[in-house]
């Protein structure tokens, strides 16, 4: 079981300048290193590729099972979707 807040803490400090809103706790049953691993994925993308300043975390229940919405404020992606 592993707290978002704790995953989120550890990338929170290779990405100063971004700054990350989790909306609410959430613990959750997954590998710690492939939980950071996508989430170091996510951040990266959304500042380096997107120019992204802020990222919004927010988790929500769904019966047994999280569902995680992420959105920032980057310019998004401009290339063909085929």
């Amino acid at each position: 079981t592993i707290n978002l807040s704790q995953s989120i803490g550890f990338l929170r400090v290779e990405w100063p300048d971004l700054e990350v809103r989790l909306h609410k706790e959430a613990q959750v049953i997954a590998d710690g290193q492939a939980l950071k691993s996508v989430f170091r994925n996510i951040f990266q993308n959304a500042w380096l590729h997107g120019e992204a300043t802020k990222l919004d975390i927010k988790p929500e229940l769904n019966g047994n099972l999280w569902h995680i919405e992420i959105q920032d404020n980057g310019k998004g992606y401009n290339g063909d979707l085929n």
